[in-house]
C-alpha cells in the first residue's frame, strides 16, 4: 500500500523511504549471492587482464593492468539513506612499459611528466638516453650480488607502479599469483626486466618503526617472488629468463641497500631533484 498523508496525497518522505527500502534490499540480495560463494580461495577468483595506451599522456608510455576479483571481496555498505555493495576486486596490479628506444637524449625529461615512482627509478638508476647510469655497478664497493648488469639495457623499461591486495586476502598466496601471472603473461617477455621500488603507501602518516616494517616486509614478499637487490640501490629487478644470475641467489644472500650519500653515481638529475624537495628519504 502506497504510504498517505492526512490529506490523502503521498508524502515526499515516505517515497523516499520506500525508494531507499527497494535500494537496500536489491543491493542485499546481491550481496547475500556474493557471500554465498563462501570464504575467500584462491582458485575461486577470476583474473583479468587489461591495456591502457598513452599513459600518463605520454604514447610511448603504456600500462598493463592485472585484477583479481573474488565474491568475497564484496561488502555492503549501509547508512539511513543509502546502501550498495562494493566491487568484488581482491587485488590489483599495474606494470608500466616505458618505449625507452623512442626517448633516446630525452628520457629524463619526459619522465618529469609522469609520477613520482617513475621520476624515482629512471633517474637514480638511468641517463638520458634509458640506459643504465654509470657507476651505478662500478666496483665491487656497487654491484652489489653482481646479478645484474648490461641487461637492464635491453628492451623496454618495465616498473610495477601499483600493487595493492586487500588486506582481507594478505598472506593467502593472492599477491603471489598476481605476480606468477603478470609475469607469465604474453606483455612480458626475455630479455626484459621488471623493476620495483619497495615503498610504503601514504609514508608521511607512518612513524619512522612503522614505516621500516612496512618497507622490510614488502622487500620479503618481493625476494620471495625472485626479486632480487640492483646493486645497494633501493630499487630490486626480476628476470623472466629463468637462466638469469639473480635466479641463483637466495634471498638471504641478496645485497643490502646502502644510504645515498654512499652511491657516488647518482645522476645530476636525481641530485637536483633531491635538492629541489622532489624525494623524501626514510
Amino acid at each position: 500500500m502506497t504510504p498517505k498523508t492526512d490529506g490523502d496525497s503521498i508524502s515526499l518522505d515516505a517515497i523516499l523511504d520506500a525508494h531507499y527500502k527497494k535500494i537496500r534490499e536489491a543491493q542485499n540480495a546481491r550481496y547475500l549471492e556474493a557471500q554465498a560463494v563462501g570464504p575467500f580461495v584462491l582458485e575461486d577468483c577470476m583474473f583479468e587482464f587489461s591495456v591502457e595506451k598513452g599513459w600518463s599522456g605520454d604514447s610511448k608510455i603504456s600500462a598493463v593492468h592485472l585484477k583479481a576479483k573474488h565474491p568475497a571481496a564484496v561488502l555492503f555498505i549501509e547508512s539511513p539513506h543509502c546502501a550498495y555493495v562494493t566491487s568484488d576486486e581482491a587485488a590489483t596490479i599495474t606494470l608500466v612499459r616505458i618505449r625507452r628506444d623512442k626517448l633516446r637524449g630525452k628520457f629524463h625529461s619526459r619522465m618529469e611528466s609522469s609520477d613520482d615512482t617513475l621520476i624515482h627509478i629512471t633517474s637514480f638508476l638511468f641517463d638520458n638516453y634509458g640506459r643504465i647510469a654509470q657507476g651505478v655497478f662500478d666496483g665491487p664497493a656497487l654491484c652489489g650480488s653482481g646479478a645484474w648488469g648490461d641487461e637492464l639495457n635491453r628492451g623496454d623499461l618495465l616498473v610495477i607502479h601499483e600493487f595493492s591486495v586487500d588486506e582481507r586476502f594478505r598472506s593467502l598466496g593472492l599477491g603471489s599469483e598476481m605476480l606468477r601471472r603478470m609475469f607469465a603473461s604474453k606483455y612480458v617477455q626475455p630479455p626484459e626486466t621488471i623493476l620495483c621500488w619497495p615503498s610504503p603507501v601514504n609514508a608521511p602518516r607512518l612513524t619512522q618503526a612503522e614505516h621500516d616494517a612496512v618497507k622490510s616486509r614488502q622487500i620479503a614478499f618481493y625476494r620471495k617472488n625472485g626479486f632480487r637487490r640492483i646493486g645497494h640501490t633501493e630499487f630490486f629487478g626480476y628476470s623472466p629468463d629463468p637462466t638469469h644470475p639473480s635466479h641463483a641467489i637466495a634471498a638471504i644472500d641478496d645485497a643490502n641497500e646502502k644510504p645515498a650519500e654512499e652511491l657516488p653515481h647518482l645522476s645530476d638529475e636525481y641530485l637536483r631533484a633531491l635538492m629541489c624537495g622532489g624525494y623524501t628519504f626514510f
